[in-house]
C-alpha cells in the first residue's frame, strides 16, 4: 500500500493544530506510528477523523478532511 494517505493525514494534523482537536491529533499520529498493520492504522485513522470537531475548522480544511476520509474508506474496501 502507498504511504501517501499517511502523509496526507500528517499534513492535515499540522493544519488542525490550535483548533481544539489536540487529543484527536495525537491519537491520529499514534495510529500511524504505532499500528501493527496498515488495516489497523486505516481503521484507527477513520475512527479518529470522525471524532474531529469540525465546528472550528476552516472550509478548506473540511474539504481536505472529506477527501482523506473518502480515500481511507476506499482503501478499506
Amino acid at each position: 500500500m502507498k504511504n501517501d494517505i499517511y502523509e496526507d493525514v500528517r499534513s492535515l494534523a499540522v493544519k488542525l493544530e490550535n483548533t481544539g482537536n489536540e487529543n484527536v491529533i495525537r491519537d491520529l499520529m499514534d495510529s500511524i506510528d504505532f499500528s501493527s498493520t496498515s488495516i489497523e492504522a486505516l481503521l484507527k485513522i477513520k475512527f479518529y477523523l470522525d471524532k474531529l470537531n469540525t465546528m472550528t475548522l476552516d472550509k478548506n480544511i473540511i474539504v481536505e478532511l472529506d477527501r482523506i476520509k473518502t480515500a481511507v474508506v476506499r482503501m478499506l474496501k
